[in-house]
């Protein structure tokens, strides 16, 4: 921290002073607190000049230009959030044409998805885990007795689980053409112009924009400036110590040195800043609006829900053909009992894994404790 010459000053003379109160000689009392009270007022003097000569012109001089920068920020901000708003709720619709819940012409196979999708979990689930405990940490004979058993378990061919196999490979058929329709819609969409204006608005304007508020030290110089205000405030009625007071002074001195720093490189960058401004008032009706962006979506979100439509439909078809007509009936009952067989066998051998790392964390917990002296256990 900055020590300043009042500073040491006073300080030497607190030790001088001290020594003087113990001859007791009343009347110093009083002249050490007129002595601090100068001590205040001169320090508040050369920060008063600071701000009089250098922070304050600085604020009246450069408070436009910062109020336009804001204003510049906050437009292009609407922009992208409003591109980006756009860009969520199209992603949510995508997601939502293959969920049941959202897609009506999904809920009628609604049966077959789900366990189709907990099939595949189980299966994920299984084979993760089943990786992990083949580890040589887990190498012993009860879990490669209790592994083989759940791959019996786990390879198990359920009747109805084949029935609904066809349905699930045309699903994830359709799925996957969904999908692909949609990124094609997005890459041939027809307002690449637009994109293009986004991708420069952000490259060449929504950063800089910040970067050049940066540049100008004006919300500090106001603060400094207020807090100058509540130090006057204490010196015409004081609720502090003196002492606390002058260091109060002090760090704001420390604060103004710092700020006229600022302002003098800001003042080298003051004409890139406005050729900046400039350059944007030029371009600025060429940017997109929030009609032009809404529009684009729209013809874009069309196209995905006339691809998802068109793909969904192929599933009836299928579905028609392959088990209406062909008398397929399953029976779910049947085919959850066996899930649920699996869903057990995987959280089997997540318990013996559990048990197996809880157990060698005791036991490396034990060893530590050992070499560093405490004994076997914790009391």
């Amino acid at each position: 921290m900055k020590i300043l010459p009042l500073t040491i000053q006073f300080e030497n003379y607190k030790s001088v002073n001290r020594k003087r109160e113990y001859q007791a000689v009343p009347y110093l009392k009083k002249d050490t607190v007129n002595f601090k009270g100068n001590f205040l007022q001169d320090a508040y003097s050369n920060l008063n000049t600071v701000i009089d000569k250098q922070i304050l012109p600085f604020i009246n001089e450069s408070k436009l230009l910062y109020k336009t920068l804001v204003e510049i920020q906050n437009r292009i901000n609407k922009i992208i959030s409003n591109f980006s708003s756009e860009e969520i709720n199209l992603m949510v619709r995508k997601s939502n044409y293959l969920q049941p819940e959202y897609n009506k012409s999904l809920k009628p196979y609604e049966a077959f998805i789900i366990r189709a999708e907990k099939y595949k979990q189980n299966l994920n689930n299984y084979n993760r885990i089943k990786t992990i405990l083949s580890g040589e940490n887990y190498d012993n004979d009860d879990i490669k007795a209790t592994i083989q058993k759940a791959d019996v378990t786990m390879a198990e061919v359920n009747p109805e689980l084949i029935k609904i196999k066809p349905f699930t490979a045309k699903y994830d058929e359709i799925v996957k053409n969904i999908e692909d329709a949609n990124e094609k819609n997005i890459l041939a969409n027809d307002d690449k112009e637009l994109y293009q204006k986004l991708i420069d608005l952000k490259e060449n304007y929504a950063a800089k924009v910040l970067f050049y508020e940066f540049k100008i030290p004006l919300p500090e110089a106001l603060k400094l400036v207020q807090l100058t205000k509540n130090v006057k405030k204490e010196l015409e009625k004081p609720t502090k110590s003196l002492m606390h007071t002058l260091k109060t002074l002090e760090h704001l001195q420390q604060s103004a040195d710092g700020i006229v720093q600022q302002i003098n490189t800001y003042k080298q960058s003051k004409d890139e800043i406005g050729n900046f401004i400039s350059d944007y008032k030029n371009k600025e009706n060429k940017f997109p609006t929030p009609a032009e962006v809404q529009k684009a979506y729209k013809a874009l979100t069309k196209k995905c829900d006339d691809s998802a439509q068109f793909h969904t439909a192929k599933l009836d078809e299928y579905f028609e053909k392959k088990y209406n007509q062909q008398n397929v009936n399953i029976d779910f009952m049947v085919l959850d009992e066996f899930l649920s067989t699996q869903q057990k066998t995987v959280e089997t051998l997540s318990a013996k894994k559990k048990e197996i790392d809880q157990k060698y964390i005791a036991e490396n917990n034990q060893n530590v404790l050992k070499e560093l002296g405490y004994g076997d256990s914790l009391s």
